[in-house]
C-alpha cells in the first residue's frame, strides 16, 4: 500500500500510524515489558511516535512496511519513541 501523498503530510501518516497502531495491539503480549505501565493515551501517542519504522522510503515511494518486533522494542527502548 502506498503512504500518499506524503509522509509529512497528516494524510501521509495516517496508514502508517494505522499500521503502527495494529502492530503494537497485534504484538501486545510480546511489548508487555515496554508497555506495562502505559494508559491507553500513552500507547496512542506511541503509534503516533512509531509510525516512521512503519514507513519504507525506498526507490517509488513511501511504502508501508513491518518493522520486526526488535526494531520496534529497540526504538521503544532508547527513548525514540517518546
Amino acid at each position: 500500500m502506498a503512504v500518499s501523498p506524503s509522509p509529512r503530510t497528516g494524510q501521509g501518516r495516517a496508514p502508517a500510524v494505522r499500521a503502527a497502531a495494529q502492530y503494537v495491539s497485534d504484538n501486545s503480549d510480546e511489548l508487555a515489558d515496554e508497555l506495562a505501565m502505559a494508559t491507553a493515551a500513552q500507547r496512542s501517542l506511541l503509534t503516533i511516535e512509531l509510525h516512521e519504522l512503519f514507513v519504507d522510503r525506498a526507490i517509488g515511494g513511501p511504502r508501508l512496511a513491518t518493522p520486526s518486533l526488535p526494531a520496534v522494542r529497540a526504538e521503544i527502548r532508547s527513548g525514540g519513541a517518546r
